[in-house]
This record gives structure tokens, C-alpha cells and sequence, in this order.
């Protein structure tokens, strides 16, 4: 349950109802609200102390950990806004993002020591702009979103009426603070007067590790759901749901999972909705390949030229963004008012399920034909030495564009053994014209392919990839 005032500062009113209640367990250590609040306030001073103000624009270059979450709450406390970043980043990479931004400062080392300063900080109502968040970037030039508090709490609103959240869940911190479904679980925990453990790195090692501490709730993708089928995690009795999002999810593998009986919830969201608005509670008996139902205030519609069932997955509601950060002419009709066009094909069952068909800009056009990559990665993983899959087009001068497939594969098969395959499955202007054969697909942190990468591996013309 949700315990706490829109408008007010939420740190400060869960140290004084609560102060005794853990808030944060890290590196075997419990924190309470009142531990937490009371770093806040000196690490507050000591940014202030550094010309940080309020409506400051501040990157967040810290380790995704304890200091991390002390920093932003410090900069809340100041009501100066912060922009997350992977601490990871290149130069480069921060160098292009800093660059939306006319003024800016930056944080990269934690400080909370105790200062003598004579500005007197005052426990500032969370209101406005809470975080600048880029886009994963995966497929294209990031973008910044602007998420406010009341998008924040609206997200957490929602979730609740899934989760149904109590003061003793403990949620694991399990996805990287700077990705909003990781953001997410520091603010759930907040608002609802829970506790959440922070791994000491954002390992799928470390996240096994902490699960000694046995959380009610824990969010992964497919990558990590694998990875704990693989190492037999026994599961915990105090375990309510794992919510399941990120990437696209292998339907075996999520029949494993359930066949091992992990509480998995299918969610749909992204960085501009402020985490999931759909959810969908699977179980062996259930069907498990949509997303779920919209929750929540919500709304979703599906919008098509043609009028037809499938096509743009637009969302409405309080805890979509209301735009982008600079909006530039191009971005305006995609974030705007708190609505949201998704880029993502899809349609809605007779149940009134989302199905998520594909992205528009992942469909191939070839000789005017509309073709989804998602329906060829399909196939291509119902072959057994296949064992990842990614299908993509390229310019052609003849049809306009040419389906191609990069596998990594668990055997030996040639390319030729492929295609002859996928013949007497698809559709033959539906099989790739080339298919890469690669030991392993680059992913992002969430899981996701990460095209660019792999558009950098592949050697044009030939039948693999260059080694990293």
C-alpha cells in the first residue's frame, strides 16, 4: 500500500512514521528510514556546499549502489533534478548526452561527511521533475525523458494494485538504478514504507549471491531467468512475484520457469511510461505470450491506418512522461500530455490481452511487402543448433530492402541447412538472404540485442563475425 502524500518530501515522512523500519539492506548491513534520512541531510549540505541548488540539472555518475541512492536522495532533498547515467558510460557517450543540456553539473564520488556550512536546508516537498532518464539507445540516438514525481508516484500506484505491497516486503535491487524498471524499485520501496537490498555490483553473480537475503519481489529479464533455471535456484518460500520484462522472453523458457514454479509476472513498459502498464500472472495452465491487461488508470489503444486489429500500441495515463527533454518537432508527436505513441506493433486478444507483435521500425519493407522479424526469429529458434536469433534488413536496390539473420548457434549447422529449413516453414520472401553465424549476440544490460554492436561485428559479404 502506498503510505505516503504526493506532495510531500517522502524520505522525511517515512523517517518520522517509521524510523526504526528498514529501508536499505547492503553489503549485510540494515539501514532504517532514519539512517537514511540523516545521510541524506549531510550529504545534501555537502552538495550544497559544492553550488549544487535547487533546479539544477546533476549527472549521476556514481556507482549503481548504496552511494548512488544516498546521492539522489540528497539531490531531491536540495530539489535539484537528477540524470542518470550508467557509471559505465564512455567518454564519448556522456560527452553526446551533456550536450541536451545548456547548463549542467556533475557528481562522480560520494561524499556524506559531516560539514560546517551555514546554509540552512529545509525538507523540500518532492514536486516537478524528479530524474532525467535516457533512453537504453539500442536502436538509435537516445533520447532524454523528463519523469516527474507524480509519474513516479502514479507508477507506483499502479504496480501496487498488482503487488499489493505491505511494509515487510523486501524488494532486491536486481536491474541497474540508471534503467527505470531498477529506478522503480527504490521508489515502490519508498512510497510504500518497504525495504529493498542492494547487490554491491549489478551481476547476474551478485544478485544470486543476495538472494540469501530472501526478497518478496525481484524483477528480471530473460538473460537472468535463464541463468537461474541453469544454477537450479532453489526457490523461497517468502518469494511473492518476479516480474518478468526487458526483452522479448523465449516461451520455453518461460514454460520452464513456471514448470519450476517461479511466480513470474509478464510486464510491458518503458522509460516513458515510468516502468510497466500492463501485467500478465502466468501460471502452466494460462497462456503466457501476451503482456497482459493495461493497469491501473492506464489506457491503451491500439491505432491503425487501415483501421485494422494490429497496429501502434499507444498509451494514456498519469504515469506516462509528459515529453522529452528539448523537445525537437520530430519527438513532439511521439511524448506529449502524458501520451505516448510506442513505436510497438500489436493487438489486443479477445480477452482483451496485449500482444506485442513487433516495432515499426524493425519491419522489413520488401517489394512492398510488410515483413516481422519477430516471426522469423521465432522459426529460426524452433531449430535446435539455434540457439539466439536476430533478423534485420538492409537496403536493396532491386526490392527496397533484404531480410538477413544473424544465430549464434549450441551446434553445427550450415547456412544452406538453415534456409532449407525455414523454406518449409515461412513464406521463401521471408527467408534471409544472408545469415551471419556467430558465437554469441551483443545485449544490452537489459537483455536486448544491441544492433549497433552487432552491425560492427558483422563483416559485410562474409559468413561470420570478427572476434572481440
Amino acid at each position: 500500500m502506498i503510505n505516503v502524500e504526493l506532495n510531500s518530501n517522502w524520505l522525511y515522512y517515512q523517517s518520522k512514521s517509521s524510523p526504526d523500519s528498514p529501508f536499505i539492506i547492503f553489503e549485510n548491513k540494515s539501514y532504517s528510514y532514519q539512517d537514511i534520512y540523516l545521510l541524506t541531510r549531510q550529504t545534501a549540505k555537502n552538495f550544497s556546499s559544492k553550488k549544487i541548488h535547487n533546479s539544477d540539472y546533476v549527472f549521476l555518475n556514481v556507482k549503481n549502489n548504496f552511494e548512488y541512492v544516498i546521492a539522489l536522495f540528497a539531490l531531491w532533498e536540495i530539489g535539484a533534478i537528477p540524470v542518470l547515467v550508467n557509471p559505465h558510460i564512455k567518454p564519448e557517450e556522456l560527452i553526446e548526452k551533456t550536450k541536451f543540456f545548456n547548463d549542467f553539473k556533475t557528481i562522480d564520488c560520494y561524499e556524506n561527511a559531516a560539514i560546517e556550512t551555514s546554509h540552512d536546508l529545509i525538507d523540500t516537498p518532492y514536486s516537478g521533475k524528479a530524474i532525467i532518464l535516457f533512453t537504453s539507445g539500442s536502436t538509435g540516438i537516445p533520447k532524454a525523458v523528463e519523469i516527474t514525481f507524480n509519474n513516479l508516484f502514479q507508477s507506483s500506484k499502479n504496480t501496487d494494485i498488482v503487488l499489493e505491497m505491505k511494509t515487510d516486503d523486501k524488494w532486491l535491487a536486481s536491474l541497474p538504478f540508471h534503467h527505470i524498471g531498477g529506478f522503480s524499485i527504490i521508489t515502490r520501496s519508498l512510497l510504500s514504507g518497504s525495504s529493498f537490498i542492494i547487490p554491491n555490483e549489478f551481476s547476474t553473480k551478485n544478485i544470486i549471491e543476495n538472494l540469501i537475503n530472501k526478497p518478496t519481489f525481484i524483477s528480471v529479464v530473460p538473460t537472468m531467468l535463464k541463468r537461474f533455471l541453469d544454477d537450479r535456484i532453489k526457490l523461497w518460500p517468502e518469494l511473492k512475484h518476479m516480474l518478468l520484462g526487458g526483452a522479448k522472453c523465449d516461451s520455453d523458457l518461460i514454460r520452464d520457469a513456471l514448470q519450476n514454479n517461479f511466480p513470474l509476472i509478464k510486464v510491458y513498459g518503458s522509460s516513458e511510461t515510468s516502468s510497466f502498464v500492463t501485467a500478465n500472472k502466468l501460471n502452466q495452465s494460462g497462456e503466457f505470450e501476451s503482456v497482459g491487461i493495461p493497469i491501473g488508470d492506464n489506457v491503451i489503444e491500439i491505432v491503425s491506418k487501415k483501421n485494422e486489429g494490429t497496429g501502434e500500441i499507444i498509451i494514456k495515463g498519469q504515469s506516462v512522461a509528459e515529453k522529452y527533454l528539448n523537445n525537437d518537432p520530430v519527438l513532439k508527436d511521439k511524448l506529449r500530455n502524458n501520451n505516448f505513441r510506442t513505436g510497438d506493433i500489436g493487438y489486443f486478444d479477445k480477452e482483451g490481452n496485449l500482444h506485442i507483435v513487433s516495432r515499426i521500425d524493425n519491419m522489413i519493407i520488401s517489394g512492398g511487402i510488410n515483413i516481422y522479424p519477430e516471426e522469423i526469429e521465432t522459426e529460426l529458434l524452433n531449430i535446435p543448433e539455434i540457439k539466439e536469433a536476430f533478423v534485420f534488413s538492409t537496403e536493396n536496390s532491386e526490392w527496397g530492402e533484404q531480410v538477413n539473420a544473424a544465430v549464434a548457434l549450441n551446434g553445427p549447422i550450415s547456412e544452406e541447412k538453415i534456409k532449407s529449413i525455414l523454406k518449409e516453414k515461412i513464406a521463401n520472401y521471408k527467408v534471409p538472404k544472408k545469415i551471419h553465424l556467430i558465437n554469441s549476440l551483443p545485449k544490452t544490460e537489459l537483455g536486448k540485442i544491441d544492433k549497433p554492436e552487432l552491425m560492427k561485428l558483422i563483416k559485410p559479404g562474409e559468413n561470420s563475425v570478427s572476434e572481440k
